[in-house]
């Protein structure tokens, strides 16, 4: 069964559309590349995804049941996570604090019980923590759990993004441009983090403008252009797409089969 499907999922902005018709399905433990120009509407379909945009028209659904419309935070909940191509951490926390905050999310406790802290709560107080620490190690970072995350490296940063992700316990994770800024050893660090990301039974839908990264750890690769989906195939397939050559290089086309209106 699909994790994630998409039935013609279509966003205008105005007279804009950024996202058309897009049929769009991942499979459990499958890496997926969504790939595309500038402006293409890969970072628009994943706020869609994960519900910060409701889409004009089309269905979402997660592990077969539509969240076509509905809250971020519901989203979350069904096993949705997603990291922004923007670092959005606390910064002026700890990297502990940052994970254990999403941790948090799954707590049973409540506001009186967190204050009269019986021993479950003692108890589940210790799971957070000694959670955290783990999905820390897990990205290379246990470490530096007591530094202030605005402190880390940018690259460090990046990793703790997706630690705070995997807090959630997610079944599906977005990643929109884990690599940006990062040199090219971190880089392949970041790879193999996707690739055990995978291997722990998460399904991963990335966008990257690395090509390199994108063509080695996908299992399949989707191309959006103006909104629209062009192919979807594996990485040696897509590479080779007349279509999917002609959007990367800017080869003259007729603008006419892009149209601005949905």
């Amino acid at each position: 069964m699909a994790i994630l499907e998409t039935k013609n999922v279509t966003k205008s902005f105005g007279g804009l559309c950024a996202v058309s018709e897009v049929n769009f399905h991942i499979d459990e433990k499958e890496i997926v590349g969504l790939i595309g120009p500038n402006g293409a509407g890969k970072t628009t379909f994943f706020n869609i995804i994960s519900g910060l945009y409701t889409p004009t028209s089309g269905e979402v659904f997660i592990n077969g049941e539509k969240t076509t419309g509905i809250k971020p935070y519901k989203i979350a909940y069904k096993g949705v996570a997603r990291t922004f191509q923007n670092i959005k951490l606390f910064g002026n926390v700890s990297v502990l604090d940052n994970v254990k905050m999403a941790r948090y999310t799954r707590s049973k406790a409540g506001v009186w019980n967190s204050i009269l802290k019986p021993k479950w709560v003692i108890r589940e107080e210790k799971d957070i923590t000694d959670k955290s620490i783990e999905l820390l190690k897990f990205v290379g970072l246990e470490q530096y759990k007591d530094e202030i995350s605005k402190n880390l490296s940018y690259g460090n940063q990046r990793k703790l993004e997706i630690a705070r992700a995997l807090a959630n316990e997610p079944s599906l994770l977005l990643l929109d441009e884990p690599t940006a800024g990062m040199n090219i050893e971190e880089t392949k660090g970041m790879m193999n983090l996707i690739r055990a990301i995978r291997s722990g039974g998460i399904s991963v839908l990335v966008i990257e403008h690395n090509m390199n990264l994108v063509m080695n750890v996908s299992d399949r690769v989707v191309v959006l252009n103006h909104g629209i989906k062009i192919a979807d195939g594996k990485p040696e397939e897509v590479a080779g797409n007349p279509e999917v050559i002609e959007a990367y290089l800017g080869k003259e086309v007729d603008e006419s089969a892009f149209s601005s209106e949905c």
